[in-house]
């Protein structure tokens, strides 16, 4: 086979210079997802005990509606404040608790983790399809536009995170869209900086000069031949900023510009059981603060696991 005639992309398979991206030779030995799990369980055993226990978390929650629980809304005064394994009146077990409206804790922590989860999702969802965008292209462009989309980089990296929330909340006003657009703001620049990084040198590679022969458009270029390359790093950022958005959108409802009532999340939980702890009612912050800590934890030593199963060169990141 001439050199002209294909093009060796990085991943080993052969492209051909007509700019349509179609490997014709797949290598031998290519492993499956399985072999690629149980590799990556190899090579980070304490990843794959992280992930594990994720998943379980992730379950709990989105199977919180059929699971045998009291409602996380009902109140009950007679109950208030009891304690984790007590029973109500009508022998309802409490494992973790009830809150000062006698709410089962146990029930608010497992709906609070929906929404704590599910914002955080979102806005690295949101963030990392924006922040992607912006770096391919300015990477790929470069010139001016690079040039202002790093000078805005620089400026939201600089602002403190604080600050720059509850100025944005205070526009928007509280909700659940509104936080996951200020969580998207601020965490956006992460995935922007790391993607025009990748596409700096890419750009430059043996086969995008062949997509460009071959007639390929921008738009397939940054598609079809930069964008799988720089995806493995972005698997591994994105797992990463998952847990960094938890944090965040826990400090903000314990600042009360987040998740508002009667919805909850686990931020949220402690700001209302913080006015109990004089009175030994320790399980209301304890219940959701142990989730925020064991979920950021194995989000974070689960990044690592993701990093080898996509085969990231930026795998021990955390």
């Amino acid at each position: 086979m001439s050199s002209d005639q294909n093009v060796l992309s990085l991943d080993g398979a052969i492209a051909s210079p007509d700019g349509t991206g179609r490997a014709a030779i797949r290598p031998k030995g290519h492993p499956t997802i399985l072999a690629r799990i149980a590799r990556a369980s190899r090579q980070s055993p304490v990843g794959t005990v992280a992930i594990v226990f994720l998943l379980l978390v992730v379950g709990i929650v989105l199977l919180g509606p059929v699971l045998p629980i009291p409602d996380p809304q009902a109140p009950s005064l007679t109950d208030r404040l009891r304690g984790p394994f007590s029973r109500n009146a009508d022998g309802t077990l409490h494992l973790l608790g009830t809150d000062q409206l006698g709410r089962d804790v146990l029930s608010r922590t497992i709906y609070g983790g929906r929404i704590s989860l599910g914002v955080a999702l979102a806005a690295v969802i949101v963030s990392g399809i924006f922040g992607t965008m912006l770096g391919l292209v300015a990477g790929y462009r470069g010139g001016i536009f690079d040039y202002a989309v790093m000078r805005l980089v620089d400026f939201q990296m600089a602002m403190p995170s604080l600050l720059l929330a509850i100025f944005l909340i205070y526009l928007l006003g509280p909700s659940l869209l509104n936080l996951v657009i200020l969580l998207s703001v601020l965490s956006w620049s992460s995935y922007t900086r790391i993607v025009r990084s990748d596409t700096l040198g890419l750009r430059s590679a043996d086969y995008v000069d062949a997509a460009i022969i071959g007639g390929a458009n921008q738009r397939r270029i940054l598609g079809k031949h930069i964008l799988p390359q720089v995806l493995p790093v972005l698997s591994v950022v994105a797992v990463f900023d998952f847990s960094a958005v938890i944090l965040a959108e826990a400090g903000i409802s314990f600042l009360g510009f987040g998740v508002q009532p009667p919805q909850t999340s686990w931020g949220r939980m402690i700001s209302e059981g913080q006015e109990f702890i004089t009175t030994g009612a320790w399980w209301l912050f304890a219940a959701p603060g142990v989730s925020i800590i064991l979920t950021v934890l194995s989000v974070r030593l689960g990044s690592s696991w993701v990093g080898h199963l996509l085969g990231s060169r930026d795998s021990t990141l955390t």
